[in-house]
């Protein structure tokens, strides 16, 4: 089963400007990344600045899109003023789901609803399953 699942939205971009996306989208991340900070745990650089926004759980449910529909219930409110900022300011969206697994691989089923809001925001989609001992 799933010990812990992290699901995510990020806006990304060189001349990305925290407080600039916080004030357009009306909320605070609840992460950022600045350009050229190190990744935790490695000596790897970040590339580019970063807003994003985390959903965490604790649990056994190993559903990636029942995941991702959960955090889409927060952003897609925000579509619009995402895809303007996307636009202006040539930003990438990306969501992504990491779930930790002991034993139970996860189901990795997308509906079409879901692909259609994935599309609305432009987003590309990062899923990462991480074996750990039971």
């Amino acid at each position: 089963m799933s010990k812990d699942v992290t699901t995510y939205f990020r806006l990304i971009g060189d001349a990305l400007d925290v407080d600039q996306v916080s004030r357009v989208l009306g909320r605070a991340p609840t992460a950022t990344w600045t350009k050229g900070e190190l990744v935790q745990g490695s000596l790897l650089a970040r590339r580019s600045n970063a807003w994003i926004l985390t959903v965490k759980r604790a649990g056994d449910q190993c559903d990636v899109g029942a995941h991702i529909n959960e955090l889409l219930d927060i952003v897609n409110p925000l579509t619009k003023r995402i895809g303007d900022l996307m636009r202006e300011n040539d930003f990438v969206s990306e969501i992504g789901c990491t779930l930790y697994v002991s034993d139970q691989m996860p189901a990795i089923n997308f509906e079409p609803g879901l692909v259609a809001q994935l599309a609305a925001l432009g987003a590309t989609v990062d899923v990462d399953i991480v074996q750990i001992a039971d």
